[in-house]
């Protein structure tokens, strides 16, 4: 079907509006039918019926003037005033009930006229009339000779004429009685052919409506079918891509606005399952969040510089130069790739950002919106950590991921974080960027994570790392020191382990007190300290460099700062 939405709508509508005006004009006709038959049952049938009533009570009220003038007559008193009063109400009486039944007369023929009234019925009701008519003249005539009669006294002449006029009366409410007894059948009658036509009116009301809600249904469930379809398979199909699955491809069915919907429902699956498919491409070079980032919020500036606090995170292989040139190239790329595997779960699991690889090297961060606002630092420590924890399984793996059987208890991995406020954004060229971090804590990562070969240590994390960290976190400060290109100088430390960690080996207060005689200048006592942790790096270190200064004293304004003039 052709028709846009709209013009089904409005068909569906005039196919009801149409079925209702139907129904309503039936039932319209069906019930003027029956108040034409109440009509005519108020205004003809029941009027005859009161006539009838009317004139059977004057009947009886004009018998009882007979009987009181008969009475008086008797009794003398014909001439008296009452006598004349009764008289007079007699003819009164008389003349009225004459009257209403040329009234009834009149309104039979009305009824002839108007055909509310039976041929049948009206001509037998003529009869009736006229034979009361006739019987009520007889009867009248006959009731004046008796008042008269009366007058003379109770004779034999009085008595026949009295038995005469009761069979005359008898004969007129015969004539009553049949014609009330006809016209209120023909009013029960008509009663109930009004009764039986109004249920008539409701059965066809009720069957009409049926028939018109089923043609309705009928014809909107053919229509709608068209609608409803479309638009649940629509449903469907969002539901489907809500939940993952971008394979949907729904059937146009229809040419109005619901099929251009469910094209257009179509063409943006195909895109989306194309967007999907540059994210995991995309996402193996670059982390998946930095893309979501960069496409849900392209309008909101995600890719903008901005500046944040966060932590830098950078690792290196320690001896990688001379373990690559006793590899082969496919051996070296083998070996890398098992490596930064490894090292980049961690970094994951603990929601931070993978920068770039740069050979051996890892360059990561933390920091808001990819992880929390105040636990940054606290994740990129555990992170350090548990890379340094799972290097015993690593180096178990080593012979197999390179087909040699060698011993790699040897490798190694140092580890430099800095925390502090970086410009994060994307960089680069019209046509190659790279969403990224910029700053002195990015430099200072790395040189911490050089500076390890300085002191023998595995991860050093800068003053700001250091203040951020959670008091759980296990750390002994290592040296003041001024990285190559910087003049202000920074408190280093070495993160010995984690809340749950069981530290082999505790420096203590013995590397804390050695470290405060050295920034005194009291040489021995520091020698002393340091000595008494026999193989421990750093104060391996800074024996060496006591040995150093005891032969070259430093300036009298010598701040303990030692300074490095390599990166």
């Amino acid at each position: 079907m052709k028709l846009r939405i709209s013009w089904k709508i409005f068909l569906l509508a005039l196919l009801g509006v149409f079925l209702m005006s139907v129904g309503s004009i039936l039932s319209i006709v069906l019930v003027s039918n029956v108040a034409g038959e109440l009509d005519a049952v108020a205004r003809y049938h029941l009027a005859l019926e009161k006539s009838a009533a009317a004139i059977e009570a004057h009947a009886i009220e004009y018998e009882l003037h007979i009987e009181r003038l008969a009475t008086l007559n008797r009794e003398k008193r014909g001439n008296s005033e009452v006598a004349l009063k009764e008289s007079s109400m007699m003819d009164e009486r008389a003349a009225t009930l004459a009257k209403e039944i040329h009234e009834a007369r009149k309104l039979l023929e009305a009824g002839k006229e108007k055909q509310v009234i039976r041929p049948d019925l009206q001509a037998s009701l003529a009869v009736r009339f006229q034979t009361i008519e006739d019987s009520f003249a007889r009867y009248r005539k006959h009731a004046g000779s008796f008042v008269e009669e009366s007058k003379k006294g109770y004779t034999d002449q009085t008595v026949w004429m009295e038995d005469r006029l009761e069979e005359e009366e008898d004969i007129f409410n015969l004539a009553l009685d049949r014609l009330r007894e006809e016209v209120g059948s023909e009013v029960d009658e008509s009663v109930q052919r009004a009764r039986d036509d109004e249920r008539k009116v409701m059965i066809s009301s009720i069957g009409l409506t049926v028939l018109a809600l089923a043609l309705a249904l009928v014809v909107a469930g053919y229509i709608t079918r068209g609608l409803v379809r479309p638009i649940h398979d629509l449903l469907t199909g969002t539901q489907k891509i809500e939940e993952g699955d971008l394979d949907v491809n729904l059937p146009v069915s229809t040419a109005d606005e619901v099929g251009q919907l469910t094209a257009a429902f179509n063409h943006m699956t195909g895109e989306l399952k194309l967007k999907e498919r540059i994210r995991d491409t995309f996402g193996r070079f670059v982390d998946p969040r930095i893309v979501a980032e960069l496409i849900e919020n392209q309008e909101e500036g995600a890719g903008d510089g901005q500046k944040r606090i966060m932590t830098v995170f950078f690792s290196d292989i320690a001896g990688f130069t001379e373990m690559g040139e006793k590899l082969s190239p496919n051996g070296l790329v083998r070996m890398i790739n098992a490596y930064l595997t490894q090292m980049a779960e961690p970094i994951r699991a603990n929601r931070g950002v993978i920068d770039k690889f740069i050979g051996d090297a890892i360059m990561a961060y933390w920091g808001p919106p990819f992880s929390g606002i105040s636990n940054h630092a606290d994740l990129a420590a555990r992170t350090a950590l548990q890379q340094i924890n799972s290097l015993d399984s690593f180096r178990a793996r080593l012979p197999e991921v390179l087909g040699l059987n060698e011993d790699f208890s040897g490798f190694h991995i140092r580890i430099g974080l800095a925390s502090g406020e970086l410009v994060v954004g994307e960089m680069g060229s019209e046509n190659a960027k790279n969403y990224t971090v910029m700053g002195d804590v990015v430099n200072l990562a790395s040189r911490l994570e050089a500076i390890n070969k300085q002191y023998g240590t595995h991860i050093i994390v800068s003053e700001g790392t250091a203040q951020m960290l959670s008091d759980s976190f296990k750390l002994r400060e290592l040296d003041i020191i001024r990285v190559k290109g910087k003049q202000q100088p920074v408190a280093i430390f070495e993160l010995l382990g984690g809340p749950d960690d069981e530290l082999s080996f505790d420096p203590g207060n013995i590397f804390q007190k050695g470290l405060e005689f050295y920034r005194q200048r009291n040489w021995d006592q520091a020698l002393e300290a340091f000595s008494e942790l026999g193989s421990d790096g750093p104060s391996k270190v800074y024996s060496a460099r006591i040995k150093h200064l005891q032969g070259n004293p430093p300036p009298d304004d010598w701040d303990g700062v030692w300074a490095y003039r390599t990166k």
